[in-house]
């Protein structure tokens, strides 16, 4: 790799999760490089992404897929002789045609990547990085600085914005893990909306929080909640597709606490530091064990039932079996 670096480019999976640590990826690089150009390359959701790191204007986020050849033929003219070229660990096999477009704009010696079960991989990257089972996805990106020569300087997991905090203290309640085949059941939606409402409904509004497609869900979980529970005077509200995703992570980084499914909106949180439970499957594992935050939220999870292999239905067992009644958020008080 070059002894300096003006050009880098990352390859991510269309996700907030992943992105939130590609920038992670990216801080540290740009503490190393300041003068760098640094590109995340996203295959779809790229507007999302832009987004989620408006923040940073030091970083540029294109969308590049082979429906739109002129976005591939502008980031090689853009990027070609890239001094480092990453794309993430995904525990699969990383797009085949992504690797080989990093590898064009690659400089000799300059891609590096994870190992996966492609045969091509080593004609493609520089060096490949073995991924440890054990370590978080953060110590994951931590060591692939390390490989390239780049210090960890910037240790913590952050996120620039300002919070939207106005009016009464509110906690926010996400549903939504992104698709249904790692999410809760209807009955375990209502009860923990009537859970977060009976804790913490007299001194906070319980804000339901979504896409704009998960409006009428996140609806039919408030009327099951109420059928449920006496939740006289309590104020609840649906939220959800209200905001877009600046609106939405500034509304994260005002709430008192948030309970969400192991999805963009807990990573956000996280890095936001606000208080946070998050429900996970063994799915999401790496993605919270404790070398990732160091604000330690509370992590609840049931992978003893998928000790032999996830069991992939429609409402997984391993996030459906969990103990609900654990779900309170660190440090903040029950009414």
């Amino acid at each position: 790799m070059s002894k300096t670096i003006s050009k880098v480019v990352i390859f991510r999976a269309g996700s907030l999760g992943d992105n939130l640590m590609g920038k992670f990826f990216l801080e540290n690089v740009h503490a190393a490089y300041p003068d760098a150009k640094c590109c995340v390359v996203v295959g779809e959701r790229g507007g999302m992404i832009r987004g989620l790191l408006s923040g940073y204007p030091w970083i540029e986020v294109r969308e590049v897929n082979r429906r739109n050849p002129m976005s591939v033929l502008r980031l090689v003219r853009d990027f070609f002789g890239a001094d480092l070229v990453y794309t993430q660990n995904t525990k699969g096999i990383f797009s085949t045609a992504s690797k080989i477009v990093g590898r064009l704009i690659a400089k000799p010696g300059a891609m590096f990547g994870y190992e996966d079960p492609w045969w091509g991989n080593r004609f493609v990257y520089s060096r490949i990085i073995h991924a440890e089972k054990d370590l978080s996805v953060r110590e994951h990106e931590c060591h692939a600085l390390g490989l390239v020569g780049i210090p960890v300087t910037v240790k913590e997991l952050s996120l620039n914005t300002s919070p939207d905090k106005a009016g009464t203290s509110y906690i926010l309640v996400h549903l939504f893990p992104g698709n249904e085949g790692r999410g809760f059941s209807p009955e375990n939606k209502a009860r923990i909306v009537a859970q977060a409402a009976k804790m913490y409904g007299a001194t906070h509004r319980i804000l339901l929080t979504g896409s704009k497609q998960d409006r009428g869900i996140a609806e039919q979980a408030l009327q099951d909640a109420r059928g449920r529970e006496k939740l006289d005077g309590i104020d609840l509200q649906v939220v959800a597709g209200d905001t877009d995703l600046p609106g939405l992570i500034r509304l994260i980084a005002g709430a008192s606490g948030v309970i969400s499914a192991d999805t963009g909106v807990a990573h956000i949180a996280a890095h936001l530091r606000r208080p946070l439970v998050v429900i996970r499957s063994c799915v999401g594992r790496s993605w919270w064990l404790p070398g990732q935050y160091d604000n330690s939220p509370l992590v609840i999870n049931a992978d003893a039932i998928c000790a032999k292999g996830h069991v992939g239905k429609l409402y997984p067992a391993c996030i459906n079996g969990v103990d609900f009644s654990k779900v309170r958020i660190p440090g903040l008080s029950i009414a």
